[in-house]
């Protein structure tokens, strides 16, 4: 989870938000998200270096405003016809090493799932509701 550092309490995740009627290709539009925010900048000269390589698991969850306001629904609401946007939420592999340009005005901040868990006023509703949302999957830990 990304802090930006303009304001004291202000977590966020990081993506693009997107109409739902759009039809894109997930991998394609994280990748062409990601790359040119967070990648390390690529060494002149050499094109040998690596890009990050990481794998699309699973949509964790989607979240919905039905108009601009702030906001946001883990369903669409019944007097909603066409919701203004959607937000999804995606369950990403990353390979065993990798590097993050993290902006300056961004402090990449690593929060563990129990403070996560029923802390709204903190992190706000779409990342408190992470506990819940991974509870779904089964994590293994395969050590080195």
């Amino acid at each position: 989870m990304f802090q930006n550092s303009s304001f004291f309490q202000n977590f966020s995740t990081l993506g693009k938000e997107d109409t739902p009627k759009s039809q894109w290709i997930v991998e394609d539009t994280i990748a062409n998200w990601w790359r040119p925010n967070f990648d390390p900048p690529r060494t002149l000269g050499k094109e040998d270096t690596p890009k990050s390589q990481w794998i699309v698991e699973d949509t964790i969850a989607n979240w919905w405003r039905p108009n601009f306001d702030p906001p946001r629904y883990p369903y669409i609401p019944a007097h909603v016809t066409k919701p203004k946007e959607q937000t999804k939420l995606f369950l990403v592999q990353l390979p065993d090493k990798a590097y993050f340009a993290v902006p300056k005005n961004f402090k990449l901040v690593a929060a563990p799932l129990f403070e996560l868990f029923d802390n709204s006023n903190g992190y706000g509703p779409l990342i408190a509701s992470l506990p819940q949302n991974l509870s779904r999957f089964n994590f293994l830990y395969n050590p080195p």
